[in-house]
């Protein structure tokens, strides 16, 4: 799968963590502009979670990863293979 370019239109996407490469607002306008939909929390209907590289400061607490967990547990139980869960690096380069 690295290398596809990633189809926005139609898409179900959930952004978490901090982004080195603008903040979860701008990922999301990108998001609407190419007819995708940002959301807030990862649900069975989510197609890409997308992780920003910089983390969150609440790690530090073990609150981390909600949102992974619940993307990893939906997505070995879907036949759709969903949600995605890319890093913010891929998420920019496969863009199409």
């Amino acid at each position: 799968m690295v290398g596809r370019r990633l189809a926005l239109k139609g898409a179900k996407c959930v952004f978490t963590g901090r982004f080195e490469f603008g903040f979860q607002r701008d990922c999301e306008a990108v998001t609407k502009r190419q007819g995708g939909k940002a959301v807030d929390d990862v649900t069975m209907d989510t197609d890409i979670l997308v992780v920003g590289a910089g983390g969150n400061p609440l790690y530090l607490w073990k609150t981390y990863g909600k949102k992974i967990e619940r993307a990893d547990r939906y997505r070995r139980r879907s036949e759709r293979g969903r949600p995605l869960i890319i890093a913010e690096y891929d998420w920019f380069r496969r863009l199409s």
